[in-house]
């Protein structure tokens, strides 16, 4: 029987729309907030794979993903990133999702900072990234 169906990654993928069966998912939080050190230990330990699907930063979650299985990173709510320079994000992994969660002001934020050149640079195929909350300090 695939994880899937048995832990707590598998529940989390059932409900998701759109997800391939091969798929993982991964989660974006502030290593700085009371709840991540219990998120990543016990709620969501390494997989079945040994795979640690918690990070503290998009870049290094992006990274984990693989082309085209169809994997989701998910943001939590509150997460916020500054971008400082020319492809301050990287978005360079085929078929990957980037959702944001939350709501309003407590939705996943990414802010450009001061810089002229700071940037998402977008370098693969099939990428999606929803319900973020965008600043520009420009």
């Amino acid at each position: 029987m695939r994880y899937q169906q048995m832990s707590r990654y598998g529940a989390i993928a059932k409900v998701l729309e759109d997800l391939a069966p091969q798929a993982k998912v991964f989660f974006v939080g502030d290593s700085s907030d009371a709840f991540y050190s219990n998120f990543l230990e016990q709620v969501f330990p390494p997989d079945e794979d040994g795979e640690t699907r918690v990070f503290d930063s998009l870049d290094t979650a992006v990274a984990a993903c693989t082309a085209n299985r169809g994997d989701v990173i998910l943001a939590m709510p509150g997460y916020a990133v500054t971008v400082t320079a020319a492809a301050g994000i990287d978005l360079d992994i085929a078929g990957i999702s980037v959702v944001g969660m939350g709501s309003g002001d407590n939705r996943s934020t990414i802010t450009f900072g001061t810089a002229v050149g700071a940037d998402i640079d977008i370098d693969a195929a099939d990428i999606t990234l929803k319900n973020f909350r965008f600043i520009g300090n420009i």
